[in-house]
């Protein structure tokens, strides 16, 4: 994914501009530029300040932020992604919030996602690659499913599966990522 070209696009779309700027602190994280935008937010690769290893910051929306139960559910959810840990899953590592802005870091995945390799491959892929995709997201979806009460880690259906939300690391392995919309397995469905 052409980090640049996305944000080119975001430009020439008339989308606002993105809500915090290149080298804008947020915490401990330094702005670097906007990754994309959707429903729930603005995502930014980020550079934790001490450490000088990047993430992808998540960063809500003011009108989510402003909203108090919205808060504690987002912090809640946080807590249980938190504790997915599986190599198909983007792992989220912190969440936090500064001058009233909340904020997941989460791995960088740097590969792009599913939704712009099928565009640039005009729409295809093997299938083979397909079979392989499809078996490293289904073993995510599998872990995050279970649940285990041993690690005290409870059972999250993702429900927001789609081809923007799986993601290649520069490696060329498969996560799944963007669990904000995910429900605790057991919990009302709305």
């Amino acid at each position: 994914m052409d980090l640049n070209a996305e944000e080119t696009r975001f430009e020439k779309e008339g989308e606002p501009q993105a809500s915090l700027q290149s080298g804008e602190r947020l915490g401990n994280y330094r702005i670097v530029r906007l990754l994309g935008r959707g429903g729930m937010g603005e995502v930014f690769l980020a550079e934790q300040v001490a450490l000088k290893q990047q993430y992808a910051l998540k960063v809500l929306p003011a009108e989510a932020a402003s909203n108090p139960g919205f808060v504690r559910r987002f912090e809640e959810e946080a807590q249980i992604l938190a504790k997915l840990d599986h190599p198909n899953i983007v792992r989220v590592h912190y969440a936090g919030s500064d001058r009233g802005r909340y904020y997941l870091a989460m791995e960088h995945a740097g590969g792009g996602s599913l939704e712009d390799e099928l565009q640039a491959r005009g729409g295809r892929l093997p299938p083979a690659e397909v079979r392989d995709i499809l078996l490293r997201v289904l073993k995510g979806l599998a872990y995050a499913h279970e649940g285990d009460a041993s690690e005290k880690r409870e059972a999250v259906m993702h429900r927001d599966l789609k081809p923007a939300n799986i993601l290649r690391t520069a490696g060329g392995e498969i996560k799944i990522s963007d669990f904000g919309l995910a429900r605790v397995v057991g919990e009302e469905f709305v």
